[in-house]
């Protein structure tokens, strides 16, 4: 006995054959359009947040330049002046009074950038002993609460400073004739910077696996 195939059946089989796709399920194909769809994206999310770490890390080292070049500066200006006037009155019969300004005005921006750095280093003076009373778990905490104290504070401080800067406009300094407005920029500068290094240190203390040394 012999069976013979209907045309209809030849070309249904043809066209399942030309289309490899047609008997596959639809959760498989849907896969398919899925991860077509994921491999557009310029970038995958991990790489993304390497990226964007990346570039936090970029943003830190160019303000850490900055602030270190900075108080390097500042501080030259204060044992210029300091020299100049120590020599002058030594050696000449009066000293200049210029000095005495500058040295001031040095001393308030070698302060200005050197506190974040300060900050991110831990160099300041601290006192452990309410750590070690507190019990593990929750001394953990003491750290990121401080961080984030210190940054609320220097935030609600550069809102403050920005009326302070705008006071010293139209006003110059007696003997160097500086624009005030840049020397209570010096408040600003400092609370501004010490807010954005206290942010970091937040999300460095609240960063699993982070260590609790400090940052260089």
């Amino acid at each position: 006995m012999t069976f013979r195939r209907s045309n209809k059946t030849v070309a249904s089989a043809r066209g399942c054959a030309k289309r490899p796709d047609a008997r596959r399920p639809k959760q498989a194909i849907f896969s398919i359009v899925d991860a077509g769809q994921r491999s557009r994206w310029p970038l995958q999310p991990a790489k993304a947040s390497r990226v964007l770490l990346g570039c936090l890390k970029f943003i830190q080292y160019s303000l850490d330049t900055l602030l270190k070049l900075g108080t390097l500066v500042s501080t030259v200006g204060i044992l210029l002046a300091v020299t100049i006037q120590a020599f002058s009155r030594l050696c000449l019969p009066s000293a200049p009074a210029w000095t005495e300004e500058a040295a001031r005005f040095c001393f308030l921006f070698s302060v200005a950038f050197a506190a974040p750095l300060a900050l991110r280093d831990q160099a300041f003076v601290r006192v452990d002993t309410l750590a070690h009373c507190l019990p593990a778990q929750v001394s953990r905490w003491l750290r990121p609460a401080i961080d984030l104290a210190i940054m609320v504070l220097m935030m609600l401080v550069s809102a403050a400073s920005i009326s302070f800067v705008q006071l010293g406009m139209g006003q110059q300094s007696p003997c160097l004739k500086v624009p005030m407005a840049w020397v209570h920029g010096a408040l600003l500068l400092l609370s501004s910077m010490t807010a954005v290094y206290a942010g970091i240190e937040v999300y460095r203390d609240l960063r699993p696996g982070d260590s609790t040394e400090p940052h260089s």
